[in-house]
């Protein structure tokens, strides 16, 4: 996802990075909010913008929906996901 990011850009679309794992921080640091899901351990987490600890997805939905609803609330948006995202959910 980070290489797809960096190569094609998101034509100004905010970026919203989740992810658990020492993979996924450098994503973080590129995106414009970033969510630690169910994070392997504390350093993961500091990398965040938000914090969820528990594996709850309906709060992971509710958080990414306040982000876009407060911060993106006039402009129009387009939901994008990684091919293998969500599978089996």
């Amino acid at each position: 996802v980070l290489s797809y990011v960096l190569d094609k850009g998101l034509d100004g679309l905010p970026l919203i990075a989740v992810g658990d794992s020492h993979n996924d921080v450098e994503l973080f640091k590129v995106s414009d909010y970033s969510i630690a899901f169910c994070p392997v351990d504390s350093d993961v987490a500091s990398e965040a913008d938000r914090v969820i600890d528990e594996c709850r997805v309906n709060e992971l939905i509710e958080e990414v929906l306040r982000f876009i609803n407060t911060t993106y609330k006039s402009r129009s948006m387009q939901v994008y996901s990684h091919p293998g995202v969500c599978n089996g959910i």
